[in-house]
């Protein structure tokens, strides 16, 4: 079985009755009895926080939570939980819960973390235009531990230096504001900062920010965020013979736009989803494909000239 602790989950260890509680929501846990119990918990609709302290509160002492979608995943919560939280893909997760539901099972679980402060940082770098509106170009250049990182997120960050070169040596009106964004896979912190730090007349002044994460690797190019800029996207895709798939529901946040568009700023996630290696040791350069990235950079120019042009 592949478990991965869930990023600020609580060290230590539970040993209890495993009880499926579907994800988790407050109607999933009612009449449950969870006193000194492992849940078993679906991912979707609620934040992984709220799952976890729903259970806790419960008296759960542990918790597994699998995908809902195939593949394995690496969660956030965003304060230290008080029981460890692992998570698992989705056919263990399915494993255990028909396994559960024919008879008792009891789960060890074993969670041993280290929280440690750190500091981290984003590098911006500004081209001015004529025109004081302006286009983001982000990509985070962080990876988790147990990923070299090549597809997630080399493939972001040298796809928006590239586009960085191009647009200095032939500049748009618009000024170009590049951003390569520190500590994204803990919560999209360093977006959420330059987010922050940014007055509403410049908030005002973006008129759309392109956020270039996992953009190496697999057959399916996606695009998702602002309704405007997918439209648009897929329209120019479609007048150049490419298929893009528009992303909603969790597929389409996730990543570094979101703290843009949580601020009512227009983004735009180039982005694709069917990376097998993902978040783990296998993700490095061999297997992100430069093809792929050209393609996003070219979809992203003729995106900024529209955008120039209005």
């Amino acid at each position: 079985m592949s478990v991965n602790a869930m990023v600020n989950s609580a060290s230590g260890e539970a040993l209890g009755r495993l009880v499926p509680v579907g994800r988790a929501r407050p109607q999933d846990l009612a009449g449950v009895p969870l006193h000194g119990a492992v849940a078993l918990i679906e991912r979707g609709d609620i934040t992984f926080a709220d799952k976890v302290n729903n259970v806790a509160a419960a008296g759960a002492t542990g918790a597994l939570i699998y995908n809902n979608e195939p593949g394995v995943f690496r969660g956030l919560i965003p304060a230290p939980s008080h029981i460890p939280v692992v998570s698992i893909d989705d056919t263990e997760g399915q494993r255990l819960l028909q396994n559960a539901g024919s008879r008792p099972i009891t789960v060890e679980l074993k969670v041993d973390t280290v929280i440690v402060e750190g500091h981290s940082q984003n590098v911006i770098a500004v081209l001015p235009g004529l025109d004081q509106r302006s286009i983001v170009l982000g990509a985070h250049y962080d990876s988790v531990p147990q990923g070299p990182g090549a597809n997630d997120n080399a493939s972001g960050v040298g796809t928006v230096m590239e586009l960085a070169r191009v647009l200095a040596s032939d500049p748009p009106s618009l000024t170009v504001k590049v951003a390569l964004f520190g500590a994204e896979e803990i919560g999209l912190v360093g977006s959420r900062r330059y987010v922050e730090s940014l007055d509403a007349e410049e908030k005002d002044r973006i008129m759309a920010m392109l956020n270039f994460d996992m953009v190496g690797v697999g057959d399916a190019p996606s695009v998702g965020g602002s309704s405007d800029l997918t439209d648009m996207a897929v329209d120019i895709a479609v007048e150049g013979g490419l298929q893009l798939a528009p992303m909603t529901g969790q597929a389409a946040s996730g990543s570094d736009h979101d703290s843009f568009i949580s601020a009512g700023v227009p983004a735009l996630f180039f982005h694709r989803l069917d990376d097998p290696r993902y978040h783990t040791p296998e993700d490095t350069a061999e297997f992100v494909e430069p093809s792929h990235m050209t393609q996003a950079g070219e979809l992203a120019l003729e995106i900024i000239d529209r955008l120039d042009a209005r």
